[in-house]
């Protein structure tokens, strides 16, 4: 039995490979005026603050998760694109199970890994691997999951979704697709 015979030993190996792909993606180029403001108000602020403008913005838990971020990790631009690097991991795993629950190797997941848009925003200071993490899990619990009906399938999705929209507005367009595909003609 070879070590990569078995779902562990390959989604480890994946793991390993989307941490390499997003140190690599990651630099300390200029940030956007978008990324450098909502920055602003997560690591200059107090979190009264930090909450009124995250209200604002419509980006509530990616300005909060920023503020978290900022207050334990380095305060530089590479320290701040970071913080894009536990969602990618999770990503990952969720499309490893969906490809293992479909009787697929979990290494086809480091496809995602080469295309080119993830690694332009791994690189930003945004939402969009949060919500590309969202997008996965909530594909996972809304399709592939092996028990779609239990209680714990159920708060994964919704957890899924929440997570997205509260990242970005326009995720709330994913409700009514998951919705649409599920309604029963």
């Amino acid at each position: 039995m070879s070590f990569l015979s078995s779902y562990r030993a390959k989604l480890l190996l994946l793991l390993l490979c989307a941490l390499l792909m997003s140190v690599m993606a990651i630099n300390s180029g200029s940030i956007w005026d978008d990324e450098g403001y909502r920055s602003f108000f997560a690591l200059y602020n107090d979190f009264d603050n930090m909450l009124a403008y995250s209200g604002r913005d419509k980006q509530f838990a990616f300005v909060f998760y920023e503020w978290l971020w900022l207050a334990v990790f380095p305060h530089s631009e590479i320290g701040m694109r970071a913080m894009n690097i536990p969602f990618l991991l999770l990503g990952v795993v969720y499309l490893a199970r969906m490809l293992h629950n479909r009787g697929m190797s979990p290494l086809w997941a480091l496809v995602l890994l080469l295309h080119p848009m993830v690694w332009y925003y791994t690189n930003e200071v945004s939402p969009y691997i949060i919500m590309m993490t969202a997008s996965l899990g909530l594909c996972f619990h809304a399709f592939f999951a092996k028990k779609p009906e239990s209680w714990g399938n159920i708060a994964g999705m919704n957890a899924c979704f929440l997570l997205g929209y509260a990242c970005h507005f326009i995720f709330g367009f994913a409700y009514f697709i998951v919705a649409a595909i599920l309604t029963p003609v």
